[in-house]
């Protein structure tokens, strides 16, 4: 159910990230993980209409079919991606993810870059 609800909380759209892990953090202190639309927007803290209640079991069901995920309530969740302020609820992957325990280097940048930066 856990598992269930914030790869619900990562597809919604409508709520942007700090107010996702808002609802995140009331939902796990409270170990209540099932809410409404509404429920949802006042707790990300938004006036902004939310597609909640259009992730229904069947929609999550289809992407749990053809997507390995892992959330950051899975012991196998990065610990080095649980000490950003905001890490992501949700890490979609391909591959091996014992690769994850390895040493990592991370490379940013833009997709389409310009001369300023």
């Amino acid at each position: 159910m856990k598992n269930e609800f914030l790869l619900r909380l990562s597809l919604v759209k409508g709520v942007g990230t700090f107010g996702k892990h808002r609802i995140y953090q009331f939902a796990k202190k409270h170990q209540r993980w099932q809410f409404d639309s509404l429920e949802i927007r006042l707790l990300a803290q938004t006036t902004k209409p939310n597609d909640w209640n259009e992730w229904t079991a069947e929609r999550l069901h289809e992407i749990k079919k053809s997507h390995h995920y892992l959330t950051i309530e899975d012991k196998e969740y990065p610990e080095s991606l649980r000490q950003v302020p905001t890490p992501p609820l949700v890490l979609f992957y391909k591959g091996d993810l014992t690769l994850l325990n390895q040493e990592q280097l991370a490379i940013v940048g833009a997709r389409e870059a310009t001369a300023y930066g």
